[in-house]
């Protein structure tokens, strides 16, 4: 068995996972994952998604790899469709569902980090998160998440965010352009549009951060960096969870507390910039100037 910390949560499994080995032997897992048995052609799921009919026990399923089990926040059961399943393409998922039972705060979002303190990027699918992450880490920028944001208000009256798994997922275009530092370990799951990639090693930070600041990622023909009031960034948090729709439109009240809290204490910027590559050195430095400016405040 390997030991693994995700948001501050040791998981215990014989299933290899791209996430920080915990080295705390004598410490007890409060999270096992595991595989089950293999899944029957009736069960076998044909279509992608998540089942929260069951609070206490979510399932996730994506067809050709199997079905996944979250009970009650302590145990992940992985039944696949075959003998070989790839489950990279489901973790980020699985592991939402089981924050969501912890009372974690997760965002669609991905972070880079120096010094200290983290950035993070938010958006719909597309926005170009990943892509941004992957050419900061070009230019003196940490890795510590991609697709799947932990965050939490810290007794010091900040927001802390922990390391995430060390995997992005890239369009081939935007990983020509911005794969300097990332080794390709091909599609997550069948017919998947994007490719995961790890981070140098030497380039993935391992430790918990704080998040001074995330970016709303739109698109424009100029780039522009503009704060964003207190209920726009309210509306944000909530339209960037990852997998909001699991609260069917009635999410719980504490929840919009912590989204409350979370908005008080970081400030959150609309990012519009121009989605061309030939540009990106531009958009860049323009990012690198005014989180300087910040970090240095």
């Amino acid at each position: 068995m390997t030991c693994y910390y995700l948001a501050g949560i040791r998981i215990q499994t014989q299933i290899e996972l791209p996430l920080p080995v915990s080295t705390t032997s004598a410490q007890e897992a409060e999270v096992s994952l595991f595989e089950g048995s293999r899944l029957t052609a009736s069960e076998a799921p044909t279509t992608i998604g998540w089942d929260w009919s069951d609070p206490s026990r979510p399932t996730v399923s994506y067809p050709g790899v199997g079905i996944a089990t979250v009970i009650e926040g302590r145990e992940i059961e992985l039944r696949p469709c075959g003998p070989k399943a790839e489950w990279r393409g489901l973790i980020q998922p699985v592991f939402a569902a089981l924050m969501y039972q912890r009372g974690v705060f997760c965002i669609h979002g991905s972070t880079v980090c120096r010094e200290g303190e983290a950035i993070g990027f938010v958006g719909a699918c597309g926005a170009g998160k990943s892509t941004m992450v992957a050419q900061l880490t070009n230019n003196g920028w940490h890795f510590l998440s991609d697709d799947l944001l932990f965050i939490n208000p810290d007794s010091a009256g900040g927001v802390q965010t922990w390391p995430g798994f060390s995997v992005l997922k890239l369009a081939h275009d935007s990983a020509q352009v911005t794969g300097k530092h990332l080794s390709s370990i091909g599609p997550l799951y069948p017919d998947a549009v994007k490719d995961g990639f790890f981070p140098a090693d030497e380039l993935w930070e391992r430790k918990p951060q704080s998040l001074r600041t995330l970016f709303l990622l739109e698109e424009g023909d100029e780039i522009s960096i503009q704060e964003m009031s207190r209920a726009e960034a309210l509306f944000e948090l909530f339209e960037n969870t990852y997998g909001a729709q699991v609260f069917e439109g009635k999410p719980p009240a504490e929840y919009f507390q912590k989204i409350a809290e979370i908005s008080n204490r970081i400030q959150i910027y609309r990012f519009i910039r121009p989605k061309d590559y030939s540009r990106m050195g531009e958009v860049r430095d323009c990012l690198t100037s005014f989180t300087n400016d910040q970090m240095a405040v």
